[in-house]
């Protein structure tokens, strides 16, 4: 199985309910549900730590300061927001507000895929214990799984920020 990050699109109407929850990322899919709605929503799968490291450097998991997070949005875009609910095994969902989730998807965008994947150091993801820690093994072809990853990341932050959408994300 392993460690898996997930995101899901908080429409505005639906930001004050999901906030006092104690157990939001079900309250988004129960509503979507109930309106026969598919909710927007990426799973990164294991590559989400890949993906926190190339953007920010940082090999461990980091919950980023206020100040820093404003300086760098993309500190925000694994670990960032406000914990919220109830312990999902990996720690609570945590949210992004929609002005947040604007400023990640800026950030990405003027990050081109190119600059973002020479980010890409496989020797050392795997001295830092990145996970899944296939990197060296797996070269390339681990380099194109995050890549497709990612590519999903930025598309699923533009449509949220696009919609003014707020943003639960979870590691389970």
């Amino acid at each position: 199985m392993g460690m898996v990050c997930c995101y899901v699109a908080v429409p505005e109407n639906m930001i004050d309910a999901v906030k006092i929850e104690s157990d939001p990322v079900n309250e988004v899919y129960f509503q979507h549900e109930s309106n026969n709605e598919e909710p927007h929503s990426i799973d990164l799968d294991k590559s989400w730590h890949a993906i926190n490291f190339m953007l920010t450097g940082e090999p461990e998991f980091k919950f980023p300061e206020q100040t820093e997070s404003a300086k760098n949005p993309l500190l925000q875009v694994i670990f960032g927001g406000e914990e919220i609910g109830e312990d999902l095994g990996y720690g609570p969902a945590r949210f992004l507000n929609p002005s947040v989730v604007k400023s990640i998807s800026s950030s990405l965008q003027a990050l081109s895929v190119e600059d973002f994947s020479a980010r890409f150091n496989p020797e050392e993801m795997d001295k830092f214990e990145i996970y899944p820690q296939i990197w060296v093994r797996d070269g390339q072809e681990g380099l194109d799984y995050i890549l497709d990853n990612y590519r999903g990341l930025v598309d699923f932050f533009v449509k949220s920020a696009s919609r003014n959408d707020g943003v639960l994300s979870f590691v389970g």
